[in-house]
């Protein structure tokens, strides 16, 4: 019974520890947290009201930089479960983050 289920634990591994995975759940979650964040504090607004308030307010960096902060997380799990590739691929999905930070803060 052990042996079945080290075996399945390492299929499940090999099969996590890849850089898309990485990438797709670095690229994922951000979006899925600051719409956690809209509920939670701006429910009362609707979406468009709340992009718009953003907009007024320049808080586009902002809002970006504390919803990739769950990366961080994420980045942790995978590097301490070894799964070295996954992690790679959220640290490659959370420095194309940095870039669109970058660009919206110091070019437009």
């Amino acid at each position: 019974m052990k042996d079945k289920l080290a075996m399945l634990s390492e299929a499940l591994r090999r099969r996590m520890d890849k850089k898309y995975v990485g990438v797709m759940l670095a690229l994922i979650l951000p979006p899925i947290v600051l719409f956690v964040y809209w509920k939670f504090n701006y429910a009362y607004m609707s979406i468009d009201k709340f992009m718009d308030f953003v907009e007024l307010g320049d808080l586009y960096t902002i809002l970006i930089t504390r919803a990739v902060v769950v990366n961080l997380l994420v980045f942790f799990i995978f590097f301490w479960r070894k799964l070295n590739f996954a992690a790679r691929g959220v640290l490659m999905a959370t420095i194309g983050y940095t870039v669109v930070v970058a660009i919206v803060r110091f070019i437009m």
